[in-house]
């Protein structure tokens, strides 16, 4: 009820995988620092405030020494150093223009048989969402993706809300109708898995829709655990080398957050506070 990749980590450990999962609310250095070498890392999005240009740095690094990392991509509307580093983006979906639907003609000139035709072309035509919610709402056919291990393809069901865009690198690739879901490639002598949401991986009825029947895809449906193994079985210590998981969250404590970033600036405040009040209080 509490963990909506309950069926996720199970299905890992029945595979005979060895999970690292530090608490959602851990320290970023307890995260992301000390790596396991030729390991795998699944990383979730909501992470932006901990990508600093340092940790983005180790973590190519990582991947370019013998990792695999498995990335979501980072929530609409953040920041993504993590994918640009890895010549990867984000991209809004793309949606047909609707078909502009005339009406009925009860002239001799325009009959109904054309204008039932435009209302079928509108009714085929997706409209842009009026909001990101909506869009996010829209579940869409699913994914043919086929993985280097030479198998069959696998039947992906992505929750639509945005794409991934490749920019640099060679990457083997996934689209549906509406945009690209899906890339990996190697990056010197580790991988790198982008997908463009994670959605796919929970269990069915928790996360955001406690309903199963308002929850658009699950790791029940189609071939979506046979993906996760075989993705994650790409890289070939995965049996050996251990598997974290880190989920990020957006609720920082802004104490948290300021003895991350900023603890130099309020050592400094607090040295200067304490001369002013050393040169103030004589006075009194």
């Amino acid at each position: 009820r509490d963990d909506p990749y309950l069926a996720l980590k199970r299905l890992l450990k029945g595979a005979g995988l060895r999970l690292e999962e530090p608490a959602a609310s851990a320290k970023p250095a307890l995260k992301l620092d000390n790596l396991p070498p030729g390991g795998t890392v699944l990383l979730s999005d909501r992470r932006h405030l901990l990508m600093t240009p340092k940790r983005v740095q180790i973590l190519v690094a990582w991947v370019e020494a013998g990792g695999h990392l498995i990335v979501e991509a980072e929530y609409p509307g953040r920041p993504d150093p993590l994918l640009a580093a890895l010549g990867l983006a984000r991209r809004d979906l793309v949606y047909s223009k609707p078909v502009a639907v005339t009406s009925p003609q009860t002239s001799e000139e325009g009959g109904e048989g054309e204008t039932h035709a435009n209302h079928d072309k509108a009714e085929k035509a997706m409209p842009p969402p009026k909001s990101r919610r909506g869009a996010m709402r829209r579940s869409t056919d699913f994914t043919e993706v086929s993985l280097p291990d030479g198998g069959s393809a696998l039947k992906v069901e992505f929750a639509a809300y945005q794409n991934l865009e490749i920019r640099q690198g060679q990457y083997l690739q996934a689209s549906d109708k509406l945009g690209l879901r899906f890339a990996t490639g190697a990056r010197g002598a580790g991988r790198v898995s982008a997908l463009s949401n994670f959605d796919f991986l929970i269990y069915r009825g928790v996360g955001q829709a406690k309903k199963a029947e308002f929850q658009g895809t699950h790791i029940g449906r189609h071939d979506h655990a046979e993906f996760m193994l075989r993705l994650v079985r790409l890289h070939p210590t995965h049996a050996s080398a251990p598997m974290r998981l880190v989920w990020s969250r957006d609720d920082v404590s802004l104490w948290s957050w300021l003895m991350e970033y900023a603890l130099l600036a309020m050592v400094s405040a607090a040295v200067l506070l304490l001369i002013w009040l050393w040169r103030v209080i004589p006075r009194f």
